[in-house]
């Protein structure tokens, strides 16, 4: 009878922990917050697709990174690309006209080690939409 006590007070706890982890919320994960601007660049030469792309944007005079975009994979000849402030690294809200550099990497792993494929350059282009699309013909070989 006692062994008996003991598998069922064993079951009883185990029930007891299983229920009060379930009826708590999960610990908020430290997730960035969703972008809210993109760059679509469009018309990639298909021998980059299933690379990697990634964009810097510079305010005109200066040579300070504003915004930056987390790497992305190339498909179908496009990637769209999410923005975020250089500083904070909070989804960039902004608009305006920028030079922008566009990066090609094989890999998220050459992405990381700073090994581009291709490096391509604007001059001047204004963001003023939530999704802003680029043509890759607008880029100049840098």
């Amino acid at each position: 009878m006692k062994k008996l006590f003991k598998i069922l007070g064993i079951i009883a706890l185990a029930a007891v922990t299983g229920f009060s982890m379930t009826a708590c919320p999960p610990e908020a994960a430290d997730s960035p917050a969703k972008p809210e601007k993109y760059i679509t660049v469009t018309n990639i030469p298909p021998a980059y697709n299933n690379m990697i792309g990634a964009l810097k944007l510079y305010p005109l005079n200066s040579s300070n990174v504003a915004v930056y975009s987390t790497e992305e994979k190339i498909s179908g000849n496009s990637v769209k690309l999410p923005l975020f402030n250089w500083a904070g690294e909070k989804p960039w809200l902004g608009s305006g006209s920028y030079r922008i550099i566009i990066f090609i990497f094989k890999d998220k792993k050459e992405a990381a080690a700073g090994q581009y494929r291709y490096k391509g350059v604007i001059a001047e282009n204004a963001i003023t939409e939530a999704t802003t699309a680029i043509e890759w013909s607008l880029f100049s070989s840098n």
